[in-house]
């Protein structure tokens, strides 16, 4: 989350006017493709764990109301 942090701080430097007063440091292409490559990573990991996630809670006692709430999907 850090380095995604970084490139995307980077990135939000780009729309900063030419003069700004403050030293900055813009970001470029790498920043902008390393930034896709790790919310691609992110996402990957969280997909992979909602099933797991899903089971612990029901085996815990969730009911279904409470799941649909958890995952923001009207009940």
């Amino acid at each position: 989350m850090e380095r995604l942090t970084e490139h995307d701080h980077r990135l939000h430097a780009r729309a900063l006017r030419e003069d700004f007063p403050y030293e900055v440091e813009r970001g470029d292409l790498v920043d902008a493709l390393a930034a896709i490559a790790l919310r691609e990573s992110m996402h990957r990991h969280i997909v992979v764990q909602r099933g797991s996630r899903i089971r612990e809670a029901m085996e815990m006692g969730a009911t279904w109301y409470e799941m649909a709430a958890a995952l923001d999907h009207p009940g």
